[in-house]
């Protein structure tokens, strides 16, 4: 819809239903003829935190949208947590893997180099008791291979990390 609207078509969204946990209001300034009131908003995901700005505003007759946007969190990724882009040099700064960010979102399994070989040139690999779902595909080292479709017999790869070159 974004890219559509930016193309200078007119997009209607159906409603759909969110969540809101929370909106903390840590400031209001009056600017001019504007009021600023600065918010932090506990959403589940899918919420347009722009399209609530503006029906809040609609809502109070006053008219509202967003001058900025942070996204804090992101499922178990919070921004508490984040490390800055200078210190990725510094030998203090713990970096996570692919695998152990592909393992922590989607259900995994290990494969042999065999099947690695076989997903790194796109043929599927059989795995019994596969969830009919997004997997990620890990190797013994771990390192992410793949992220790939189960369907209970048979994994198909979808995304593919690994490479020839991948030591295997």
């Amino acid at each position: 819809a974004y890219d559509l609207v930016r193309q200078g078509e007119n997009v209607t969204l159906l409603p759909r239903s969110i969540h809101i946990s929370a909106i903390d209001v840590h400031e209001i300034n009056k600017v001019e003829d504007f009021i600023d009131v600065s918010v932090t908003v506990h959403c589940s995901s899918g919420t347009y935190v722009r399209a609530l700005a503006r029906d809040l505003g609609n809502n109070l007759n006053v008219g509202g949208h967003l001058t900025g946007l942070r996204r804090t969190q992101s499922g178990q990724w919070s921004i508490t947590n984040a490390q800055k882009l200078v210190d990725l040099k510094s030998s203090n700064m713990t970096v996570i893997s692919m695998a152990q960010v592909a393992i922590s979102i989607f259900p995994s399994v290990t494969i042999g180099n065999d099947e690695t070989q076989d997903f790194i040139h796109g043929r599927s690999v059989r795995v019994t008791h596969t969830p009919a779902e997004t997997i990620a595909v890990v190797d013994k080292k771990p390192s992410l291979v793949a992220l790939a479709h189960g369907d209970g017999v048979m994994l198909k790869p979808h995304t593919v990390f690994a490479t020839g070159n991948s030591g295997v």
